[in-house]
C-alpha cells in the first residue's frame, strides 16, 4: 500500500518551476559568483580538509608501532631467514608510507566560495587520490609479506589508508552532485562573454579610427583635385599643352621619318647581306644588317653610301647572281642614295631631334610641369593609402560579423538552468 502511495505521489507531483532572474552583462560575473558561494560546497570541502586531516595525524604513530614492533612469541619458532626476509619488507612498507606523508598534497586554504577555491580542493583530491594509487602498487607485495608477523601494526596503517582512500571517492561523487565541472564551463563561458564584447568594442573602436583616416585622406584628394585644377586653368599650363602638343607633333614626324629609312634599307637588306661576304670594310654593312635605324642615326656622314656603290658595282658585274628583275630594283634604290635621298632623312632625322630636345627642355623648364607631377603623385600615394585603410576597415568588419553574443548569451543561460535550476535573462544594462 505504502509503494503504491508512493508511486501515485511521484505520479503527480510536478518539478519545481526554475526561478526567474535578470542579470546584466556587466553583473553576470558577480551574480554567479554569489551564488556558487551559497550553493553549500564550502561546508563539504572544510569537512572534507578536517577528516583528511585527523587521518594524517593518526599515521605517524601507527609507522612508528610497525617499525619498533616485536615478534610475537608464536612466532619466535620461524625461521631466521624468513623473519629477515618479512622485517625487510616491514620496513620498506613503513618507509615507503612515511614517504607517501612526508610527500602528501598541501593546500593553503581555509575557505571556499568561488569556482576557482572549488578547482584547488578537487585538484587536491585528485591529487590525493593518485598518491593513494602509487603507494598501493609500490606496497602491495610488502603489505601482504609483513603481515605474516605483524599482522595487527600493518592493518591498523592499511585501514587508515582506507579511510583516507574512502573519503577520497566520497568527495569525488560529492563534486559530481554540486556539478562543479559544469559550473566551470559557466565561468569560462561569462569570460569568454566579457572578452567576446571586449573584442567587439575594440573592432567598432578600430572601425571608427579607419573610417576617420579614410576621411582625411578623401578631403587630402579633393584638396589636390582643386588645386590641379586650378593650375590646369592657368596660362602656364596652356603653354604647357601646347608644347606638348608640339613635342607630340614632332614624335609623329619623326616616327614617319624612321618608317623611311627602315622600310629603305629593308628591301636592300638581302643584297647587303650577300655583298657583307665581298666587302673588304664591311662594319658599316654588319651594323645596318644588325639594326638599320639605329645604325643610321649613328652614320652621320652617311659611311654607308660608299657601302652601297661597292654593292651597286657587283650587282652590275652580276657577282651577287640575282634575277634581272630583282638586281633591277636593287639598282634603282641605290640610284636614290646618289640624288640627295639619305642626305635629306638623315637632315629631317637631326633636325627633328633637336627639335624636339628643345621642346622637352622647354617642358622640363615649365615649373608647372613639375606641380602636376607632384600632385599626381600625391593623389597616387593618397588613393593607395585610403584602399589599404577600406581593405582594414573590410577585414575588421568581417570578424566583426563572425562575432555572436546571442549564441554565448544562450549557451550560458541553459548550463545555469540545468546547474542552478534559474532562467535569467541576460540584459545589456544594469536594473534602475
Amino acid at each position: 500500500m505504502v509503494k503504491i502511495l508512493e508511486l501515485l505521489k511521484g505520479l503527480f507531483s510536478q518539478e519545481k518551476e526554475p526561478e526567474q532572474e535578470k542579470v546584466s552583462i556587466s553583473e553576470l560575473e558577480d551574480w554567479f559568483n554569489n551564488k556558487i558561494e551559497k550553493i553549500g560546497f564550502d561546508s563539504d570541502a572544510q569537512e572534507f580538509l578536517s577528516e583528511v586531516k585527523k587521518i594524517k595525524e593518526q599515521l605517524p604513530e601507527k609507522i612508528e608501532n610497525l617499525r619498533t614492533a616485536n615478534i610475537s612469541k608464536e612466532n619466535k619458532n620461524v625461521q631466521d631467514r624468513v623473519k629477515n626476509v618479512v622485517e625487510g619488507h616491514r620496513d620498506n612498507y613503513a618507509r615507503e608510507v612515511e614517504q607517501f606523508l612526508e610527500n602528501f598534497p598541501k593546500l593553503e586554504k581555509e575557505q571556499f566560495k568561488t569556482i576557482d577555491d572549488y578547482q584547488k580542493v578537487i585538484d587536491y583530491n585528485k591529487e590525493i587520490d593518485q598518491k593513494i594509487d602509487d603507494l598501493a602498487k609500490r606496497t602491495a607485495k610488502s603489505y601482504q609479506a609483513s603481515q605474516h608477523l605483524f599482522f595487527k601494526q600493518v592493518e591498523e596503517i592499511f585501514n587508515c589508508l582506507g579511510k583516507l582512500n574512502k573519503l577520497v571517492k566520497e568527495f569525488k561523487k560529492k563534486n559530481k552532485e554540486f556539478s562543479i565541472e559544469k559550473l566551470v564551463l559557466i565561468k569560462e563561458g561569462i569570460k569568454e562573454l566579457n572578452d567576446t564584447i571586449e573584442k567587439k568594442e575594440m573592432f567598432q573602436s578600430e572601425i571608427l579610427i579607419r573610417e576617420k583616416d579614410k576621411k582625411q585622406f578623401e578631403s587630402h584628394i579633393k584638396e589636390k583635385e582643386e588645386k590641379l585644377k586650378e593650375l590646369k586653368e592657368s596660362k602656364e599650363y596652356q603653354n604647357y599643352q601646347e608644347l606638348e602638343e608640339e613635342k607630340s607633333k614632332i614624335e609623329k614626324e619623326i616616327k614617319d621619318n624612321d618608317h623611311l629609312v627602315f622600310s629603305y634599307f629593308s628591301k636592300l637588306n638581302k643584297a647587303l647581306r650577300r655583298y657583307e661576304r665581298l666587302a673588304l670594310d664591311n662594319k658599316w654593312i654588319t651594323n645596318y644588317l644588325e639594326d638599320n635605324l639605329k645604325a643610321f642615326r649613328k652614320d652621320s656622314n652617311l659611311e654607308i653610301k660608299n657601302s652601297l656603290q661597292g654593292l651597286k658595282k657587283n650587282l652590275l658585274e652580276g657577282k651577287l647572281n640575282f634575277e634581272d628583275k630583282q638586281n633591277n630594283n636593287f639598282l634603282e634604290l641605290i640610284e636614290r642614295s646618289e640624288t640627295g635621298y639619305l642626305e635629306q632623312l638623315s637632315n629631317k632625322s637631326k633636325e627633328l631631334t633637336e627639335r624636339k630636345e628643345n621642346i622637352i627642355e622647354k617642358i622640363n623648364n615649365n615649373l608647372i610641369t613639375n606641380q602636376i607631377n607632384e600632385i599626381h603623385e600625391g593623389q597616387d600615394r593618397l588613393s593607395r593609402k585610403k584602399i589599404s585603410v577600406q581593405d582594414n576597415i573590410n577585414s575588421i568588419k568581417s570578424k566583426l560579423e563572425r562575432i555572436d553574443l546571442e549564441k554565448i548569451k544562450e549557451e550560458i543561460k541553459e548550463k545555469v538552468k540545468k546547474c542552478l535550476k534559474i532562467e535569467i535573462t541576460i540584459t545589456s544594462f544594469s536594473s534602475p
